[in-house]
């Protein structure tokens, strides 16, 4: 199982049997704890990412990168969850299963 720690609360993916299951747990409250972060990170990456997002700091740069992250991953549950309910009815070929035994 893979899980993150989304706003909403905490997000996990798992495979069986071929699908991918997304659960989203929410808990009644997530409180925000901020703490200070020294990190290794290109320059020329911030600064990119910085005039893509209009922000004005590098530490809003990088707390709204990482929130469009979770997001995505959000995103990509929802999408996932509808293509598996596709399969199931048929009429759907996933690409990217494994072939099955001849």
């Amino acid at each position: 199982m893979i899980g993150w720690v989304t706003e909403g609360g905490i997000l996990a993916s798992y495979r069986r049997n071929g699908y991918l299951y997304s659960l989203l747990f929410r808990e009644a409250s997530m409180p925000a704890v901020r703490r200070r972060k020294n990190l290794f990170i290109d320059q020329r990456r911030i600064d990119r990412v910085k005039a893509l997002l209009h922000t004005d700091t590098e530490t809003e740069t990088i707390d709204r990168a990482l929130a469009m992250a979770e997001d995505f991953v959000a995103f990509e549950a929802e999408v996932d969850r509808g293509l598996s309910g596709l399969i199931g009815r048929g009429g759907f070929v996933d690409r990217f299963s494994e072939p099955s035994p001849r």
